[in-house]
Parts: C-alpha cells; sequence; structure tokens
C-alpha cells in the first residue's frame, strides 16, 4: 500500500497534468490531427492526364477528398494498363474508366460496380473540316473516316449507321493505328477522324488554329455512358466510407470546374505541367462540363446514375458484338446511396 507522502505526490502530479491540459487546450491522451489519420487510397486513369480529368485534380489539390478524411494518389494510365485487371487484383482501389468499359470486364467475369458516373454522356464523334460538310451520321455517305481497331466509334459502326438511316457500304471507314489518325486528318488523306470533343477536337482546334466540325454519336442514338468511379465489389462492400468519401469528394470537384473552368483549369495545368497546356485544358474542361449528363438525368445530383442510361450502354455493346451475353441485373451494378444530393 502507498504511504500518505507518495499518495499526496502522485495526487499533486496530476493536477499539474490537468491544469497544463487546461492551457493547451489539448489531452495529454488526444493524437495529434496529422496526415497519418487519412486513409491511403489510389484511383487509376483510363489515361495519361488530359483536361478532361481536371474534376478529379481540382478534388485532390483543393483539399476536398482530405476533407472526406482520404489521402488520394491519382494513377495515370497508359496503353498498357488494364485498369480494371488491377482492380480486381487488389493493385488499385478504384479506377476512373468509362461504364462501357466496366460492363465489358463485368461480361468477362470480373466482379465490379460503379457508385458514380461523371462523364455521362460519352463524348465520342466525328471531327472533320468545315468544308467536308460532316455535321451528322447522313453527311458521311461518300465520304471516308479514320479510326483504330477497337476504337469507341468503330466498336459499333455499322449499327450506329444503320440506326441512322445510313448504309455502311456508302461510308468508307480506314482502320489505322493511333498516331495516323489526325495526322490523316490535316493532310487531307481522309474526310473525318473518330475523336472525341473533350480531348482531340479541343487539341486539335487550339494547335492547328483552324475550326472544326463535330458531332457526337450519342446525339444519334448510341450513347455508351463514359467515365465514372469504378471498384471491385469486395473494397465496394468492405471500405463503404471509403466509397462515400470519393464519391462526395469528385462531385465537389466537378462542381467547382462548373462553376470555375479557368481557375479549375490553371490547378490542373500546374499539378500535371509537362503534360499539359494551360489555354488546351481550358477548351477540354469546357467541353467535358458538356457531358455531365444526359437528357435523362438533367436536374438530377452530378454522377447520378440512370438505370435507363446504363441498360442503353448494355443494349448497344451486346448489339455490336462488343459483349456476348445480355448483362442481367444491371441494377446490382451500381449505387446512387453515395451522391450527395445536394451538389448539383
Amino acid at each position: 500500500m502507498l504511504n500518505s507522502k507518495k499518495m499526496k505526490w502522485i495526487v499533486v502530479c496530476l493536477i499539474g497534468l490537468m491544469v497544463v491540459a487546461s492551457l493547451t487546450g489539448c489531452s495529454p491522451a488526444e493524437p495529434e490531427v496529422g496526415e497519418g489519420e487519412l486513409t491511403d487510397v489510389n484511383i487509376r486513369l483510363s489515361w495519361f492526364f488530359k483536361g478532361e480529368f481536371t474534376h478529379l485534380v481540382v478534388a485532390k489539390e483543393l483539399g476536398y477528398f482530405e476533407e472526406e478524411g482520404l489521402n488520394v494518389e491519382i494513377r495515370e494510365g497508359n496503353e498498357k494498363v488494364i485498369p480494371t485487371q488491377l482492380l480486381v487484383n487488389g493493385e488499385d482501389d478504384f479506377a476512373y474508366i468509362a461504364a462501357s468499359d466496366m460492363l465489358i470486364a463485368v461480361n468477362e467475369g470480373m466482379d465490379l460496380v460503379m457508385p458514380m458516373c461523371a462523364l455521362q454522356k460519352n463524348p465520342v464523334g466525328v471531327i472533320s473540316f468545315p468544308e467536308a460538310g460532316i455535321l451528322s451520321p447522313q453527311d458521311m455517305v461518300g465520304k471516308s473516316i479514320i479510326d483504330t481497331a477497337g476504337g469507341s466509334l468503330s466498336s459499333f459502326w455499322e449499327p450506329f449507321l444503320r440506326t441512322n438511316n445510313v448504309d455502311p457500304d456508302d461510308v468508307e471507314l480506314i482502320i489505322a493505328d493511333w498516331g495516323a489518325k489526325n495526322t490523316s486528318l490535316l493532310n487531307g488523306t481522309v474526310d473525318g477522324v473518330s475523336a472525341f470533343a473533350t480531348n482531340e477536337l479541343a487539341s486539335l482546334t487550339i494547335e492547328e488554329g483552324k475550326d472544326f466540325n463535330f458531332f457526337a454519336a450519342s446525339d444519334y442514338g448510341y450513347n455508351l455512358m463514359a467515365h465514372g468511379i469504378i471498384t471491385s465489389r469486395e473494397y465496394f462492400d468492405n471500405n463503404p466510407e471509403v466509397v462515400a468519401g470519393m464519391v462526395r469528394g469528385l462531385q465537389r470537384g466537378m462542381q467547382y470546374m462548373i462553376e470555375n473552368p479557368e481557375e479549375a483549369a490553371r490547378i490542373a495545368t500546374e499539378a500535371y505541367p509537362e503534360e499539359s497546356v494551360l489555354e488546351i485544358n481550358v477548351a477540354q474542361v469546357k467541353e467535358t462540363i458538356e457531358y455531365f449528363h444526359t437528357p435523362r438525368s438533367e436536374g438530377k445530383p452530378l454522377g447520378w446514375v440512370e438505370l435507363a442510361d446504363l441498360q442503353d450502354t448494355a443494349d448497344i455493346l451486346f448489339e455490336s458484338g462488343a459483349i456476348g451475353n445480355e448483362i442481367q441485373n444491371l441494377e446490382d451494378l451500381f449505387t446512387n446511396e453515395f451522391i450527395d444530393e445536394s451538389i448539383k
């Protein structure tokens, strides 16, 4: 047992510690707030950085992800990376890829889920010089269009044309390497090139100092839902708070980009100075914003997925032969439960 002198000494020490704690505003038992409290997580882009990824960069650079308790690493993609495979292997936590790519992977047996979709309209279409007079699918009759093997437009080329009352035999589709596409358009070898409004349209217009015509396939009955947050079913089930934070953080990044497109582009350019040009990023950002909603999701919160849009995507993939079987229970492959409905 403690004698009275020792007991008095312990009491005095405890009182002293309490006084220090009250003066400093903290308790000796409290952990310091710092980076160690953030959950480390990564997200893989579908390609190298370009302006259409700006909302992700903004969410990171402005601290939106941190406010959700996340330390997010943005990993770039490339031609050798298969983001869906990295997800199911557990090498990546999230991927920012097209919903159509997710459905193809699901059809191959991968267990994936999409908690939000940012680019709900697909920005793929046809770029051409004004003198070619290509403003719609019907205008391609008698013209030559270039794409890559397995390119976004060539993958559903024939059903897309037939849906728009165009005989595929009346349009010449040229398949070439990726690097030859834009060059063929610029040197007059072809009349049009399959490309993205959120990427090549902006860069070609600025780099060449010329105006181009463009139409999107999504405006003519063929919308493959584009980029959103994808993760494995296992990660989704085991980390609901992380998923929720990623969704809300990206929603806020999208909202900031809508309200401040030029500043958002500047933030992204400073984050990726070797891979981007401010003027091009600004143009790509402004184009990207136009693809955040489909007619069905207009007025809904940013990132909100309509089942009918995902069903259209699955139907196009099946009709074009991109997937061998019709996908059942599409409602199990996405959720809006983590969407912040106040972010529009």
